[in-house]
């Protein structure tokens, strides 16, 4: 066999497992679409949420455990936690990816679980940088989040200024 035989085969296989790869994909969509309309969780606005746990079941039965899921905190510094999720095919190459951000004692769940809570939203978002989304891309307890972590931040972190008395002005001598 020649190299160019060999390098056409190996083409050839790589298109085909690529194939295999965007079928999963568009299945695992189609099904996640599908619990979305059966199974999906009504938000504030009508519109339903399909949970993460249930866009990783999809996912894995699709992929199986070949593809991987890993997670890394970027930040917990007390009072915010970073977390970014990614994705990768059997290769090792990443396919998706998200990264989210809780705050500490914003809302019930992130007084005692900000690194669970964070991790699952990363994890949600990479799933969805998949076309695997629960229903939008930045979920609804994401959009409903933005007014309480505002909150927590103003809290913790509001800056003290101190007033200074104002500043005799001179006419530098003249």
């Amino acid at each position: 066999m020649t190299k160019e035989n060999i390098s056409q085969s190996l083409l050839k296989k790589y298109e085909e497992n690529n194939l295999l790869q965007n079928k999963n994909l568009r299945d695992a969509m189609s099904k996640v679409n599908d619990l979305n309309r059966t199974h999906g969780i009504v938000q504030r606005g009508g519109k339903k949420y399909t949970e993460v746990f249930v866009r990783v079941e999809a996912f894995r039965m699709a992929f199986g455990t070949s593809y991987g899921i890993s997670t890394n905190i970027l930040q917990n510094d007390g009072k915010c936690v970073v977390v970014q999720a990614t994705i990768t095919d059997p290769n090792g190459f990443v396919i998706g990816s998200g990264i989210a951000e809780e705050i500490r004692g914003s809302g019930h769940v992130n007084k005692t679980s900000a690194i669970e809570n964070c991790e699952t939203s990363a994890i949600g978002r990479a799933l969805a940088s998949l076309g695997l989304h629960g229903g939008t891309y930045a979920s609804i307890n994401e959009m409903d989040g933005v007014d309480r972590k505002t909150q927590a931040i103003q809290k913790t972190s509001s800056p003290k200024i101190k007033s200074q008395p104002p500043q005799q002005q001179t006419n530098g001598g003249l």
